[in-house]
């Protein structure tokens, strides 16, 4: 949605896209951590995932690649 955001004028006023573009790039690589650390807790504790297995997956690619390129920004 950052991306999207910051090459399309889909928001008005740029108070409101600042806001959205700037929560999206710095609270998205925590909650995906957050997620992504409660999910391995409940694995390694052998307890049941209310996650889909592909959506479990498909976090743990964005995590990785958002450890990948936030330090390139």
């Amino acid at each position: 949605m950052c991306v999207l955001i910051r090459f399309k004028d889909l928001l008005p006023g740029n108070d409101t896209k600042g806001f959205v573009i700037i929560m999206g790039w710095v609270l998205a690589p925590f909650m995906n951590l957050v997620v992504n650390v409660w999910t391995g807790g409940l694995l390694i504790g052998k307890k049941a995932v209310p996650i889909p297995k592909w959506l479990r997956l498909v976090n743990f690619i964005f995590l990785l690649l958002q450890i990948i390129f936030l330090p390139l920004k």
